[in-house]
């Protein structure tokens, strides 16, 4: 089943955009298509210059609508007219509810609901639905979004709840449904978008934009795919239009990330520690004071500061019974730092002190720590 097996197409919102491509995509396939849209002035020169049938009619009369279903076996059925409205649920006005939802969802349901019974007792059909990725993410307005309204959003996720549906009711009738969901599409929904004038023009001037022949493209690669193939739904987007991807943090989150990643970097690419004759590396000061920290060879010693009353004093603590070995602080008389270590550890410690001892293990450990923490944050 493909473009041999179709002969009658019709196509909501014809006149412009997204539904005048496709009219021009399936008439270029051979197909009998008619535009159905209210612009009769658009109508009539997209029919002059492609051979469509042109209906100027409004989704929302269901008379016209159920007239327009007797009046072909359409095998093909586009629906494609839609219209949007700006607004959250604090502001929308209740005009614009109802006005998305009658051209939107309501029509979408009336004409299906009259064509594809036909289409089914032929066993010979397919139902386009155009929806939106408005109706699967969620996303407000910003200096990237043009539509933030509510009542768009949950009319388009109808419609991919419809199309969904409709696979299921028409089971075993040989008839497909495709859905086609656009990213941003260069579409009358930005109207005069190219005039300076107009504050919406920066939606598509500014931006990476889909064309309308995008779209009917992939209208045409679901219709004329084989009888065992259903594209069940396609998503185009620009390649330039990512959605569903939400980063945030306060500043002081972002901070201890960043500190958090610094650290598994250094863990993973420590170099060795230098020697620390001379140089304190924290411990109690005498008064319960902590010394300045850094980074050398002996970080395993814990050092304390011992307060001597001159340098005599100083040199009698490493004879006076104190355990470990003395550091002279340079320019501080009298004040000698002592590890808190037994004169057997120190001395160990001093022969090894060209071959430090690491813990590649340990490093690997903490670096792998690390890595999950600010992975799971």
């Amino acid at each position: 089943m493909g473009f041999s097996d179709y002969r009658t197409a019709l196509v909501t919102g014809a006149s412009s955009g997204i539904g005048a491509a496709t009219v021009r995509r399936l008439r270029a396939e051979g197909l009998e298509v008619h535009a159905l849209a209210r612009d009769v002035r658009r109508l009539a020169s997209l029919s002059a210059e492609t051979g469509c049938r042109a209906g100027a009619v409004d989704v929302n009369d269901h008379d016209a609508l159920m007239r327009l279903a007797g009046s072909a076996e359409f095998d093909v059925l586009v629906n494609n007219a839609g219209q949007s409205r700006r607004g959250n649920i604090l502001e929308m006005a209740s005009d614009d509810v109802d006005t998305l939802v009658d051209v939107n969802l309501r029509a979408v349901l009336h004409l299906t609901r009259l064509i594809a019974p036909g289409m089914a007792r032929r066993n010979r059909g397919h139902v386009v639905n155009v929806s939106s990725i408005a109706g699967h993410y969620a996303f407000g307005e910003n200096a990237t979004t043009f539509n933030s309204s509510v009542a768009y959003h949950a009319t388009k996720a109808g419609i991919h709840s419809l199309s969904q549906q409709l696979r299921v009711d028409l089971y075993g009738t040989g008839v497909r449904v495709t859905e086609v969901s656009p990213g941003r599409v260069a579409t009358s929904i930005f109207q005069n978008q190219n005039t300076t004038d107009n504050p919406d023009a920066r939606f598509v001037g500014g931006f990476e934009t889909l064309q309308s022949e995008d779209i009917a493209d992939a209208i045409a690669f679901a219709v004329g795919s084989p009888a065992r193939m259903n594209v069940a739904m396609i998503e185009v987007v620009p390649t330039f239009q990512v959605v569903g991807e939400l980063r945030f943090a306060s500043r002081s989150e972002a901070a201890r990330l960043k500190e958090m990643r610094s650290g598994a970097d250094n863990a993973r690419t420590r170099k060795p520690p230098q020697d620390c004759e001379g140089v304190g590396l924290g411990g109690d000061d005498g008064q319960g004071a902590r010394a300045p920290r850094r980074g050398c060879q002996d970080r395993r010693l814990v050092v304390r500061r011992a307060r001597f009353s001159d340098a005599a004093a100083c040199d009698r603590g490493r004879t006076s019974g104190r355990p470990g070995r003395r550091y002279q602080v340079p320019g501080a008389a009298g004040d000698c730092r002592v590890a808190d270590r037994g004169p057997a550890q120190v001395q160990a410690r001093e022969q090894s002190r060209l071959r430090p001892r690491r813990d590649p293990d340990r490093q690997r450990r903490q670096a792998d720590y690390l890595q999950r923490a600010v992975r799971h944050l």
